[in-house]
């Protein structure tokens, strides 16, 4: 028989819980995308800003919310700076 102290992993999801509640909270849009700029998170205050429904985002570049009026240096290197912290 093992015993394992799973204190910290109690604390863990306790803070992930305590973050993820946060995010769906917050009254700004907020989106998170991956390394390829797939977007795989949107906040309620996003869905209803844009009128998508959570179906119809989850899954697409981050570019379908981009306005092609925008320069291209615009959004050329967020990537790159949310990567280094910036």
């Amino acid at each position: 028989m093992s015993i394992r102290d799973i204190t910290e992993r109690k604390e863990s999801e306790k803070q992930i819980s305590l973050l993820a509640h946060t995010l769906k909270s917050v009254s700004e849009c907020v989106s998170i995308t991956d390394l390829n700029e797939t977007i795989v998170f949107v906040n309620p205050a996003f869905l209803e800003t844009y009128g998508y429904n959570r179906n119809e985002i989850l899954g697409k570049n981050i570019n379908v919310l981009r306005s092609p009026n925008n320069p291209p240096k615009a959004t050329e290197g967020i990537l790159d700076a949310t990567l280094k912290g910036v």
